[in-house]
């Protein structure tokens, strides 16, 4: 039996939690979705472990998440595609800054991803922003070229709301009284 849990809800948008509680256990599959009124989206699917261990870092660390302001806040989710295009290429983009591992510094603010989606959570004065922002799929095809020049044409982030802190702490609530259950 999957059970639903309200994790955010507003005007525009409902996030919520989806789990089989019948047979739960660590490493029951959980999926987070965004409903808006075009669209719905799978933005997370692993284990509660997992999950729990993303959220519990934000709780722990919450002012760590500080937007660098080398950061261009309204193209993170388009330096990540190019991050990733400079990966697959494997040359350098001078829009990438890098961190003394050699890892783009906004990466850090990605709190987890599908093979289609980023999740952004990161604070800005006294809130947190919740973005949402497409994957490039293609770059395994043969001739992928085009269709990434298309793709960062026509980019847009998909969702962007703020949210505060004490939803934070209240998505963390939920998914540590799942944890307990087990």
């Amino acid at each position: 039996m999957v059970n639903e849990y309200i994790l955010l809800y507003n005007e525009q948008y409902i996030l919520k939690l989806l789990i089989d509680i019948e047979d739960i256990d660590y490493y029951t599959n959980v999926i987070i979705e965004l409903s808006t009124k075009d669209k719905n989206i799978i933005i997370f699917k692993d284990n509660l472990t997992f999950l729990k261990n993303i959220i519990t870092s934000y709780i722990n660390k919450i002012d760590s998440y500080i937007l660098d302001t080398q950061l261009n806040e309204k193209k993170l989710g388009l330096l990540l595609n190019e991050y990733y295009y400079e990966l697959y290429e494997d040359i350098e983009n001078e829009n990438i800054i890098k961190n003394e591992r050699g890892w783009w510094i906004g990466e850090r603010y990605c709190c987890f991803s599908t093979n289609q989606y980023a999740t952004w959570l990161y604070k800005i004065n006294e809130n947190m922003v919740l973005k949402i922002t497409p994957i490039f799929t293609g770059f395994g095809e043969d001739d992928f070229f085009d269709e990434y020049l298309n793709f960062i044409k026509n980019y847009s982030d998909i969702f962007n709301g703020e949210i505060t802190i004490k939803q934070i702490e209240n998505i963390f609530k939920i998914i540590s009284e799942l944890n307990r259950e087990i």
